[in-house]
């Protein structure tokens, strides 16, 4: 009984000497403790089976959230392997937020998309601030996934005919792309040619296949960007403006792979998988 008595003070003052390194944490294991943020009105914890939404903010503890990494994530929980942060993750419901403190070097880097040097290469205290979104059956994830595969295969084919019937009522219908895009006219203007990094101002008329037209910068006013820069204009603008010098014009359709794509335009103005039609000029060229 002596004994007895003996290991379970001995093992009281040991839990008495183990407190939270701030106030208000628990601890998960491996050196890692967490705390509550915010309880969220869901009802679903995550579990092997499903796929979770969660923002992942990451700094010392001495700086604010996010300063150190951000990932805004989509997981399959049973590819999070045994860490103090796969323990966090479980104790959360939809909607949860929770602070996890631990050692840099059990937290899932490579899981989370984060740079090499990041890679369990840190050994540093880091304080992880993880927001729990929607949590969704893997089963149900891979049904809509294929759904969507399926609508866009059909969206693809109703595109592509909608473009041969096009070209083949102008009479074009032997017409082959280049760089992506149909030429259907063009005068290159004033050499030398636009070139990556040069400011230059355009002007066009765009249309859908019916001749609707969506956008005129007699309207909205021409456009100046520097060429190259990211989210200026279309990819397909920006391939035949390469081919262009001051003064050109080009009437160019556009598959929805070079143009706006599976989303669109913003707000609509462009529904998925669209072709369109650009008749610009180059008006100026700052070299």
């Amino acid at each position: 009984m002596r004994v007895a008595g003996t290991i379970i003070l001995l093992g009281c003052a040991w839990s008495a000497c183990e407190r939270p390194p701030l106030p208000g944490y628990h601890k998960l294991g491996d050196g890692a403790w967490y705390k509550r943020i915010t309880l969220g009105d869901g009802e679903r914890s995550p579990n092997d089976s499903d796929q979770v939404q969660l923002r992942v903010r990451c700094a010392r503890p001495d700086a604010g959230p996010g300063s150190f990494f951000s990932a805004d994530l989509l997981l399959a929980v049973h590819r999070v392997p045994r860490s103090p942060f796969r323990a966090a993750l479980l104790r959360m419901r939809e909607g949860d937020s929770l602070s996890v403190m631990a050692p840099a070097a059990t937290l899932p880097w490579d899981l989370w998309g984060a740079p090499p040097m990041l890679a369990g290469r840190d050994s540093g205290t880091v304080l992880a601030e993880l927001k729990l979104g929607e949590v969704k059956e893997l089963r149900r994830v891979r049904a809509e996934a294929r759904e969507q595969e399926l609508w866009s295969r059909d969206r693809e084919l109703e595109e592509r005919a909608a473009m041969n019937r096009y070209l083949r009522e102008q009479g074009r219908e032997d017409l082959k792309p280049w760089e992506g895009i149909y030429i259907l006219s063009i005068s290159k203007g004033k050499l030398p040619y636009v070139q990556s990094g040069e400011l230059v101002t355009l002007e066009w008329t765009a249309r859908f296949l019916d001749g609707k037209i969506f956008h005129d910068t007699r309207v909205s006013g021409p456009l100046t960007f520097r060429l190259g820069d990211p989210e200026q204009v279309i990819h397909g603008i920006e391939s035949i403006v390469h081919s262009l010098g001051q003064g050109g014009r080009a009437e160019v359709l556009i598959p929805s792979n070079e143009a706006f794509g599976e989303r669109g335009a913003a707000g609509g103005l462009v529904p998925p998988y669209t072709p369109v039609i650009y008749d610009l000029r180059v008006v100026e060229v700052v070299r």
